[in-house]
């Protein structure tokens, strides 16, 4: 009784331990996302190292030096203020970084997402195992309680032999 008691109780967890195919499923997913944050992220730090060079050319500009030559410009006084010139290219990489930024932290909300959906099934793994182990030691266990009973079967069978043995002896 106790044994069925136990192998009900285990078949009850190797249930609630089934993988779910919503976890399954994320972590699936970690194949994809991993690869897409790595690329938002060297896109984003493209992006960061183009609005430096823009700064530094603007800097440099505003200087009356030629980022390209490195030599007092001519061509300043024709364009107007130096600092213009930058101005739009700049505020263009700042909203592109802005929605990789708004990208990359979807991206990350996901991953861990997914992450912690990947620690989840292997931790159910182990635990399966682990109920795997439990059920086969329940089915030692019936088969030593199996062989038990066979025994005192016959040393039943042999004490009532015995006791008939007496009772004609007597």
């Amino acid at each position: 009784t106790q044994l069925e008691v136990e192998q009900a109780e285990l078949s009850a967890a190797r249930q609630e331990l089934q993988p779910d195919p919503q976890l399954s499923a994320l972590t699936a997913s970690l194949a994809v996302i991993r690869p897409e944050v790595e690329t938002v992220q060297g896109e984003r730090s493209l992006l960061t190292g183009r609005r430096e060079s823009l700064l530094e050319g603007q800097g440099k500009l505003a200087a009356g030096i030629c980022p390209f030559f490195q030599e007092q410009c001519r061509n300043i006084a024709a364009h107007g203020e130096p600092g213009d010139l930058f101005s739009s290219r700049i505020a263009e990489l700042d909203l592109q970084a802005a929605r990789l930024d708004e990208q990359l932290a979807q991206l990350v909300i996901t991953l861990g997402t997914a992450e912690a959906a990947e620690k989840e099934l292997g931790s159910r793994a182990i635990r399966l195992q682990e109920a795997d182990r439990q059920a086969t030691a329940l089915a030692e266990r019936r088969r030593r309680n199996r062989e038990r009973q066979k025994g005192l079967e016959i040393l039943s069978q042999q004490q009532d032999e015995a006791a008939q043995l007496v009772a004609r002896r007597k």
